[in-house]
């Protein structure tokens, strides 16, 4: 019986050599993702394998240059090596990260002072319009798929890790990785969380035509803070027409002075105002309410409406958004209702709004607490919290002496809460879930000490709302009324669920709740 060599072989010379580009893409991508380590995108037997042939040198540099991660020195070397066999067209997420300069063990214990702050803002303008004369130059016209971009700014000196396991519990100690031991005073984020990074007022930046559709400014963990205006500024040079998911991160720490922090506020308000319609808008929000519980929160609503403008801002956001997530924020009503207003006729019946999500504080913006103190034994005046309590020379009055006792919801005022939630839900036509949940503080996160949430989740023809809260909290008829009054708009069918109980339980039982039967089945 004569042998003949299957097709993918080829014989040269008494030798089998592998004839990969006749195999289809998709396995010959499955061979890649064997052959390539994760961890090293880089790996020696790509160039190799690129050599294979034309198709395989295609899939490989899709692979290659699909993900850059740059900085305002890899731009020259990115420039010149996309330009070479139109690898532009390649590129699916750019993440650039504008390098701050480094900074001493001694200066870890200080804040940034305002020659620093002014030199990091400059540098940090002077990146992002390199980065951005980068972008303007990518041939549009060959990128036929939409492009995702990350932005941050960060120094080498701002990256911390855990140095050992606690030795008790709540006592989180970390150290800088560019030091080999934990700094005597260091004040962690608190050095640089005052002064978020301003882009120069005399930086233009170029307009970019390419199909960003994903647009992140960060501002967690290790990267800074951006102002307001720097934010509005660079997602607006961003391709609005083609912008889809905005994620933004935002400091409202400024305690010294409630009359800064509330421009500040307002600068952001007017930030979300400009944005276009979205798929999806996340904002973080980093903010403490006062650690001792004894004092009222600080009034952050404006002083001639008695209205919270970034509440507001978001609301209106919500009208605009498919996606809405937002975490950090100040408990107010207006979030979802306009304030005043009794009966559901507002414009938010044109909210294409589907999914939503808030994490908000339980302090509110007229400076009043949501929940009530409870059990004194309950009472929490630990302050070796190293990442959240801040350093002594930043200490206001109010965060001096650790003191938290109130985890135990205001009747009257988280009804009124809710009340909005209901009325803001009954004129979402395309809501189909959503989560309203306070923000534990985190040195209460250890004890298990309290939680309350609502959450909301359309099924089919059924609507399912549930409150879980510990210590337990029980809606108001007016609330339940909303809520029925939104079924009853939607024609679909509802139930209640409230969980009660300790975090601690296993599994938390169901509490039903006394109210006449249409009430569980309403149409």
């Amino acid at each position: 019986m004569e042998y003949s060599d299957p097709p993918w072989y080829s014989s040269h010379e008494d030798t089998y050599t592998f004839a990969i580009h006749s195999l289809p893409n998709c396995v010959v991508k499955e061979i890649i993702d064997l052959l390539v380590d994760e961890d090293q995108p880089s790996s020696e037997h790509l160039p190799r394998l690129a050599a294979v042939s034309p198709a395989l040198q295609n899939l490989v540099e899709h692979r290659t240059f699909r993900t850059l991660r740059l900085d305002v020195h890899r731009v020259l070397d990115a420039d010149v090596i996309l330009s070479r066999f139109s690898r532009y067209r390649c590129v699916r997420d750019i993440s650039f990260t504008a390098m701050l300069p480094t900074y001493s063990p001694k200066q870890c214990a200080k804040f940034e002072f305002d020659g620093e702050y002014t030199r990091n803002s400059s540098i940090f303008s002077r990146d992002i319009a390199i980065f951005f004369d980068f972008l303007s130059q990518w041939p549009s016209k060959d990128m036929n798929t939409s492009l995702s971009l990350k932005i941050s700014a960060r120094s080498p000196t701002d990256e911390f890790e855990y140095a050992s396991p606690p030795a008790r519990e709540c006592d989180i100690r970390r150290k800088r990785k560019c030091f080999p031991f934990i700094v005597m005073g260091d004040i962690g984020k608190w050095r640089h969380l005052y002064t978020p990074l301003e882009l120069g007022k005399t930086v233009k930046l170029p307009p970019i035509e390419l199909p960003i559709t994903s647009l992140s400014l960060e501002g967690k963990r290790e990267h800074r803070f951006m102002s307001a205006e720097t934010l509005e500024r660079i997602t607006s040079s961003s391709n609005l027409s083609a912008l889809r998911v905005v994620s933004w991160c935002f400091q409202d720490c400024f305690k010294f002075n409630p009359g800064i922090r509330r421009a500040m506020r307002q600068r952001l308000a007017d930030a979300i105002d400009s944005l276009p319609s979205l798929e999806q808008f996340s904002l973080h929000c980093e903010h403490y309410p006062p650690r001792d519980h004894s004092y009222d929160p600080p009034i952050m609503h404006d002083e001639s409406t008695k209205s919270d403008p970034v509440s507001c801002a978001l609301r209106r956001a919500s009208q605009r958004t498919e996606h809405l997530e937002v975490h950090g924020v100040l408990g107010s009503t207006e979030l979802f209702w306009p304030k005043g207003e009794q009966s559901a006729t507002t414009d938010l019946t044109k909210s294409s709004l589907t999914t939503l999500n808030v994490e908000y504080h339980i302090v509110t913006p007229d400076g009043r607490w949501l929940f009530d103190g409870g059990d004194s034994n309950a009472q929490d005046s630990r302050h070796d919290m190293f990442d959240f309590r801040p350093p002594q020379s930043a200490d206001v009055e109010e965060d001096r002496f650790p003191n938290l006792y109130r985890y135990v919801p205001n009747k009257e005022l988280m009804d009124e809460l809710h009340l909005a939630v209901g009325r803001a839900a009954s004129n979402m036509p395309n809501l189909e879930s959503m989560r309203v949940a306070t923000i534990c503080d985190k040195i209460w996160e250890f004890r298990a000490m309290f939680r309350h949430s609502f959450s909301l989740k359309v099924t089919g023809e059924a609507v399912e709302v549930c409150w879980d809260c510990w210590p337990a909290y029980r809606p108001g008829w007016a609330v339940i009324r909303a809520w029925e009054e939104m079924a009853k708009k939607r024609r679909l069918r509802i139930n209640f669920n409230m969980l009660s109980e300790p975090i601690e339980a296993c599994k938390p039982s169901t509490i039903p709740v006394k109210l006449a039967q249409p009430t569980f089945d309403v149409w």
